[in-house]
């Protein structure tokens, strides 16, 4: 295990030292307002360089246009949106896992290089699942609630946790 629980991502303005975050403004422009201050490191462009910008000038047009035609709420962590972007980071372009979601007026944008080395190509995940050996029919969405309570305690367990619900 690595020490994500020492990662200071409880406190606003930060975030994972591997992802960066990005709020855009929804209208027409688009421009970035804040973004974390790990810009530099992950995309090659100072905060400064990004605020204001509009968010097409990273990510491309055709992108954003993606993302504003998606519904963008996010009351649970299902509803998170995610699409591969193309970002050129020092020249050379760098496929990125991207996550959105809509905060007010706002587009929220994490952004995690898929190629990241610091993660050696890892990627961390929390797993919920339901095992189930059904003698009578199953009720289908009892049995996605109770994969998603799982996957929910598992997540507050910690990074790279698996926790299992077991059917009567």
């Amino acid at each position: 295990m690595t020490n994500c629980d020492k990662e200071p991502i409880h406190i606003p303005g930060y975030i994972q030292p591997h992802r960066v975050l990005l709020a855009a403004r929804l209208d027409a422009n688009n421009e970035i307002v804040p973004c974390s201050r790990n810009t530099n490191d992950r995309l090659g462009l100072a905060p400064e360089e990004l605020f204001a910008s509009p968010l097409s000038a990273l990510i491309g047009d055709s992108c954003v246009r993606g993302i504003i035609e998606r519904e963008l709420k996010a009351s649970d962590t299902s509803d998170l949106n995610d699409l591969i972007v193309l970002i050129e980071v020092g020249g050379k372009p760098s496929d990125f896992f991207c996550i959105v979601h809509k905060s007010e007026e706002l587009v929220i944008v994490e952004l995690e290089s898929i190629s990241n080395s610091e993660t050696n190509g890892f990627v961390t995940v929390s797993i919920g699942a339901v095992i189930i050996a059904p003698t009578k029919p199953v009720d289908g969405l009892l049995l996605t609630a109770k994969a998603e309570a799982a996957l929910y305690e598992a997540k507050r367990d910690g990074k790279n946790r698996v926790v299992l619900w077991e059917g009567e």
